[in-house]
């Protein structure tokens, strides 16, 4: 029976560090959150409105009030730069969120900023995964960066061609969060990896991290 042994693997794996970004909230963010205090809602479902505000506004009111949309989000914002800086140093990354619907205003900014990405969340079939996956790993692949579900897409993946990982919103359970992660830190990566976490002050996003 051959066996590997601890000692034959290369754990020479660069550093990984990780930073939280934190966020004010606008104020018509505080003001949608304050109006769910008017109505009988649980604590959790109060938290979950929070957060999904807090990703943006657009989320709970009629997308033409809004002439420019990633504006309108200190996340957005703060997402805009980040993408601007990667996109001009060439670092393939990955973007996680758990809802769809944050994943579609995630693709206006990506859009605006010309980037080259794929998608995968749970509409997404076996098949196809794999090619957009094999798309992205290739040599030589334009495919800059990819956006991710949380849920559906923190598991089996190898992506360690990208070095930058931007966890939108937080999961309840840090595991997913730490498994999104190790998708890049993994054997075969070869660059430093940053976790970036974005997170509004005055959200249930406190509670989680």
């Amino acid at each position: 029976i051959l066996r590997r042994k601890k000692d034959d693997i290369d754990f020479n794996i660069p550093d990984k560090f990780e930073v939280t970004l934190k966020n004010s909230p606008t104020e018509l963010q505080e003001r949608i959150i304050n109006k769910t205090l008017e109505f009988k809602l649980t604590t959790s479902q109060k938290i979950f409105i929070s957060r999904k505000v807090s990703n943006s506004p657009v989320l709970f009111l009629e997308k033409s009030r809004f002439k420019e949309i990633p504006a309108r989000s200190p996340k957005m914002r703060v997402l805009d730069q980040i993408l601007t800086k990667l996109n001009f140093t060439e670092h393939k990354f990955l973007i996680y969120s758990q809802w769809t619907t944050t994943m579609n205003l995630i693709e206006t900014v990506l859009n605006f900023r010309s980037i080259n990405f794929s998608r995968i969340d749970g509409s997404v079939q076996v098949k196809d995964r794999i090619r957009i996956i094999q798309d992205f790993v290739k040599p030589g692949s334009t495919v800059q960066g990819m956006l991710l579900s949380t849920r559906s897409s923190a598991f089996g993946l190898n992506l360690q061609v990208a070095d930058t990982v931007i966890l939108f919103d937080s999961d309840y359970n840090p595991f997913v969060e730490l498994q999104a992660s190790d998708r890049v830190y993994r054997l075969g990566q070869k660059n430093v990896v940053v976790i970036i976490r974005l997170m509004m002050n005055g959200t249930g996003e406190e509670k989680i991290l």
